[in-house]
């Protein structure tokens, strides 16, 4: 009896083990190991894309920040009648509290935010514009692509109609002298 118990357990867990293994297969874990998931995740597209983006947004922050600080933030500094924003403080108990840099940090997150809203909607704007210039175009090909209508089929005389104008012109005929019967 304890050999079929020691027999049933062991075929228990060994469907645990199939069990766990196949589900480790599904998430990946299972015979991989940690460079053939990584050369996995960098060989996707989208990560290139990321690594593009922070390169280029990183040059873009300098251009900005150097922008708001060097163009924006003396214009401030003027009209506020300081030489820096930054070096306002009251002091308590001989300790300088520069409240100026939190006012300047402040002044320049929404400069740069500004900066950057304009960039994106001249981006944005362009692309409507390249979308419409694309869209006329497409437009204009169909257009030249389309042959002109063909001309509307001849209209079909009836029975009737050939016999009024067979008609028509036997009158005509029987009503005109002949040159025979005049001379006669």
């Amino acid at each position: 009896m304890e050999e079929t118990e020691t027999k049933e357990e062991a075929k228990e867990e060994k469907k645990k083990r199939k069990y766990e293994f196949k589900r480790m297969k599904k998430l990946g874990k299972a015979g991989h190991g940690f460079f053939a998931d990584f050369k996995k995740f960098i060989n996707k597209g989208n990560i290139v894309n990321l690594a593009v983006a922070v390169v280029i947004g990183a040059a873009f922050t300098a251009i900005v920040s150097s922008l708001v600080d060097d163009m924006f933030m003396p214009l401030i500094n003027l009209m506020l009648g300081k030489n820096e924003i930054s070096e306002l403080h009251f002091t308590i108990s001989s300790t300088p509290f520069y409240y100026g840099r939190f006012i300047a940090a402040t002044i320049k997150f929404f400069l740069v935010a500004l900066v950057l809203f304009f960039v994106i909607k001249a981006m944005i704007n362009a692309e409507k514009g390249f979308g419409k210039l694309r869209y006329n175009k497409k437009k204009e090909e169909a257009a030249a692509d389309a042959s002109p209508p063909p001309p509307p089929p001849p209209a079909i005389e009836t029975t009737e109609e050939i016999l009024k104008d067979i008609r028509d012109l036997l009158r005509k005929e029987n009503t005109t002298p002949d040159k025979d019967t005049e001379a006669k």
